[in-house]
C-alpha cells in the first residue's frame, strides 16, 4: 500500500532534517562564535590545532580559497560529530565487534586492546615462535653483554591484559584467543638459561583480591606494577626493599584512559581510582632528564635521586616508563630508561651509562624479534666489546 502524499511529504522532511543537522549545527556554531574574526589565534602551548571558519571578507578576496577553509572547518567541526562516534561506538559495542579496529569490547564493561588479540591468528604459530626464538636468542646476547660490564640483568615479561583477565573477553573471541606469547617466550628464555623474572603467576593470584589491571586501559594498576616491583627486588637480592600494596581503591566514571579514547567513546567509563603510593625515601626529589635525537624527539629519560646508589637502566615500554619509576628510585639512585623499540635499542646508551642493573621489560603484545634486529644487537655488542 502506497503512502499518502501527506506521509510521503512528511517522511522527506524528518530524511532531509536529520541529513541537515549536522551541516545547520556545524554552521550555527562557527557563524556564533564571530564569523568576521581573524584566521590567526589559538590557546597558547597548543601545538596544533583545528581549522578555524574563515573570513567573510575572503569569499571576494579569493573565493577558492575560502571555499576550501570552509569545507576543512567543516570536516573538523563537523556537527554532532561527537554524539555520532559516540552512538556508533556503543551500538557496535552490543554486538561484540571492535569499536574503532584497536579495541575489543568485552563483558562487564572491560576493553581490550585488539593488538595481539586480533592480529595473531593460530595459523601463524610457527612465525611467532621463530621470532620469539629471535628475542630469546638476543636476550640471551644482550644477557653476555651486561655480564661483560660487571653488571647484572633481568628479564622481565609483561603479560597482555587478556592473558590475566581472559574471562573478560567477549564470548566470540574466549574461545580462540592466540596461544600465549608470554609463556612461550618465558620457556624460551629458561631453555637458554637466561635471567628471567615471570609475573604471570602471581598477578592472576593477586587479582583475586585486587585489581591489577585498568578495565578500561592497556596498562596495570599501581599494584599489579607494585606486585611486580616487589618481585624485581627480591630477584636483585634486596627483599627488605619490597613496598606494602596498601593502596586505596574506589571507582569512578574516567574519561581519560587509553582504551576509551582508542574505542572513540566519547561518554566516560567505570574504572578504578587507585591512590596512595608513598616513597620510601624521605625527601626524594626526582630530577627528570629527556634524552632526545635530533628530531627532539624524546626516545627515553635519565631520573636521578640525588646522593649515591645504584644505577639501573630499564629497557622497557609504557609499562615502565611510568609506572615503576618512583618505587625503583626508592632503590636505585639513577634510572636510565630507553624504549626497547621492537629489539632495536641503543646498546651504547646502555654500555655508556655504566649500570649496575639493566633490566629488560617488554609487554606481551610486543615480544618477538625479527632476524635483522638479531643480527643488528648482536654486532653492536661484538663492536663494544
Amino acid at each position: 500500500m502506497f503512502l499518502s502524499s501527506l506521509a510521503r511529504s512528511a517522511l522527506l522532511i524528518v530524511v532531509a532534517a536529520t541529513l541537515m543537522a549536522p551541516l545547520a549545527v556545524s554552521l550555527a556554531t562557527s557563524l556564533a562564535a564571530n564569523p568576521l574574526r581573524a584566521e590567526s589565534g589559538g590557546a597558547p602551548g597548543v601545538g596544533a590545532r583545528l581549522a578555524d571558519f574563515p573570513r567573510l571578507a575572503r569569499l571576494w578576496e579569493a573565493p577558492a580559497e575560502y571555499l576550501r577553509g570552509v569545507d576543512a572547518h567543516l570536516k573538523e567541526h563537523f556537527g554532532l560529530r561527537e554524539f555520532a562516534l559516540d552512538l556508533n561506538a556503543r551500538l557496535r559495542s552490543q554486538f561484540g565487534a571492535p569499536v574503532s579496529g584497536k579495541v575489543v569490547v568485552g563483558e562487564s564493561g572491560w576493553l581490550f586492546f585488539a593488538e595481539g588479540l586480533l592480529d595473531r591468528p593460530r595459523e601463524s604459530s610457527r612465525y611467532w615462535q621463530e621470532r620469539l626464538e629471535n628475542q630469546a636468542a638476543l636476550l640471551e646476547s644482550l644477557e653476555g653483554a651486561v655480564t661483560a660490564l660487571g653488571a647484572r640483568f633481568l628479564v622481565v615479561p609483561v603479560p597482555d591484559k587478556h592473558t590475566i583477565y581472559p574471562e573478560y573477553l567477549p564470548a566470540w573471541l574466549r574461545e580462540r584467543r592466540p596461544d600465549s606469547n608470554h609463556a612461550r617466550l618465558v620457556k624460551a628464555l629458561q631453555d637458554r638459561r637466561v635471567a628471567v623474572l615471570d609475573v604471570e603467576e602471581p598477578l592472576l593470584r593477586l587479582k583475586q583480591s585486587a585489581p591489577v589491571y585498568y578495565r578500561t586501559d592497556t596498562h596495570w594498576t599501581p599494584i599489579g606494577a607494585l606486585a611486580a616491583f616487589n618481585l624485581i627486588v627480591e630477584r636483585m637480592g634486596l627483599p627488605e626493599r619490597r613496598l606494602p600494596i596498601d593502596l586505596e581503591v574506589t571507582e569512578r566514571m574516567h574519561g581519560k584512559y587509553d582504551l576509551v579514547r582508542l574505542a572513540l567513546f566519547t561518554k566516560e567509563m567505570r574504572d578504578w581510582s587507585i591512590v596512595g603510593y608513598r616513597s620510601a625515601v624521605p625527601n626524594k626529589r626526582v630530577v627528570m632528564d629527556p634524552v632526545r635525537d635530533g628530531s627532539s624527539v624524546e626516545r627515553g629519560y635519565e631520573a636521578t635521586r640525588g646522593g649515591a646508589g645504584l644505577t639501573v637502566v630499564v629497557i622497557g615500554d609504557s609499562f615502565t616508563r611510568v609506572f615503576l619509576q618512583e618505587p625503583l628510585l626508592d632503590v636505585a639512585a639513577r634510572i636510565v630508561w630507553m624504549h626497547h623499540s621492537w629489539c632495536h635499542f641503543d646498546w651504547a646508551r646502555v654500555r655508556d651509562a655504566e649500570p649496575d642493573w639493566v633490566l629488560y621489560e617488554s609487554v606481551e603484545r610486543y615480544a618477538g624479534c625479527s632476524e635483522s634486529a638479531l643480527e643488528e644487537q648482536q654486532r653492536a655488542f661484538v663492536r663494544s666489546r
